[in-house]
């Protein structure tokens, strides 16, 4: 019988907020009952680095022989410390053609890949589910189709099959893998690969990455999740999603990250997006701060990350960030504070990248003020 996405046990942590504290669930050990896979994203997200709005007005280029203004924690700031918790976890999901359900014997195709690609993963049940890593928790899923704004939001090179057959109800497979927070850029790749492999063997042809919420075609798949590793770091770009929606104020919006859950990471938040804000220049901040965390993750300074396009080793986002540089000085020091989770939002942890302001000014000038330092007008 099919396992209900509701029915699926993990051990994926839940985390808390506490007087400007990121706390980890002390009730990690326990199992409990997730439901990981939404299939209806509001309407009005849109992918945040695909916005195509202006600066409301090109601000002067910094000097870059200028003395670093002195930057102090935000309110409510992230602690200094690890932020990489003690366990990561990925959630993957293989959906099969319409009637054309997957091979029979799923946990003994993955069984047969895992025994060439990756031995020492462990195989469990939802039943039977522990902590122990590396392990992937196998389980069939009756999808109940998805809605066809939710595919072309977020579909990889699928082929108009494949965007229908994913409308109907099929029975799916959930791949959960779990490893050790301090092992994710070992593990993750593997996982991926490994799903991969398995997707082949059972005939599946969309792969969906339940963290960022995205769908992939198998090609789709091994070029932005497999082949995009560079010498064990992650193209972060081709990891996560930034997901953008409006706050309930009328003409602000909020942009969240999808997939830093699978590093054992928080996932970022930038709040009170005025439209006209440099959304190219936001989604770039965004993507240097993740990689920037997933290089060194943890905060020498409660509430402040040091950002440095220079020291981004993974090369397609450092080429991306400095053709984006026009006249900034491409670092920065970045506030990060403790914010609480939305209907919605990833089933993570949050930080927020914070932009304090001075007497009589606004968010949206101190958000062009650190994207000018950084890239430049």
């Amino acid at each position: 019988m099919a396992t209900d996405v509701t029915a699926i046990q993990s051990k994926r942590m839940t985390s808390e907020t506490s007087r400007g504290r990121v706390l980890h669930d002390p009730r990690r050990a326990q199992k409990r009952w997730i439901a990981l896979i939404r299939w209806v994203v509001s309407p009005t997200a849109a992918l945040l680095v695909s916005c195509t709005c202006q600066r409301g007005g090109p601000a002067p280029a910094p000097d870059a022989s200028a003395q670093v203004r002195s930057v102090a924690p935000p309110p409510n700031p992230v602690p200094a410390g690890p932020l990489v918790e003690e366990l990561a976890t990925s959630q993957i999901v293989l959906f099969p053609p319409y009637k054309k359900p997957l091979r029979s014997g799923l946990v003994d195709a993955v069984a047969g890949v895992a025994a060439r690609e990756w031995p020492a993963l462990r195989l469990e049940k939802p039943e039977t589910a522990s902590q122990a890593v590396p392990a992937v928790v196998v389980a069939p899923f009756d999808s109940p189709g998805l809605p066809k704004a939710e595919i072309s939001r977020a579909g990889h090179s699928l082929s108009a099959i494949d965007e229908v057959d994913l409308q109907r109800k099929s029975r799916a497979a959930i791949l959960e893998f779990r490893f050790a927070g301090g092992q994710a850029l070992r593990d993750l790749p593997r996982a991926q690969q490994l799903a991969l492999s398995v997707a082949a063997e059972l005939g599946a042809t969309v792969i969906l990455d339940g963290d960022s919420r995205e769908y992939f075609s198998l090609g789709a798949w091994k070029a932005e999740r497999v082949d995009s590793w560079s010498e064990g770091l992650p193209a972060i770009p081709r990891q996560i999603a930034i997901l953008q929606g409006p706050e309930a104020k009328a003409g602000l919006f909020r942009s969240v990250t999808y997939g830093m859950i699978k590093f054992g990471l928080p996932d970022v938040v930038v709040s009170h997006v005025v439209e006209g804000t440099d959304a190219r220049g936001l989604g770039s901040l965004t993507n240097l701060v993740c990689a920037t965390l997933v290089q060194r993750p943890a905060l020498d300074q409660e509430g402040l990350l040091d950002v440095d396009v220079e020291a981004i080793r993974e090369p397609a986002l450092r080429a991306a960030l400095h053709g984006f540089i026009k006249g900034g000085r491409g670092k920065s020091t970045v506030r990060l504070s403790v914010t609480a989770a939305q209907p919605g939002d990833p089933e993570n942890r949050l930080i927020e990248i914070a932009f304090p302001t001075p007497a009589g000014g606004s968010t949206q000038q101190a958000q062009e003020a650190l994207l000018s330092e950084l890239f430049g007008g």
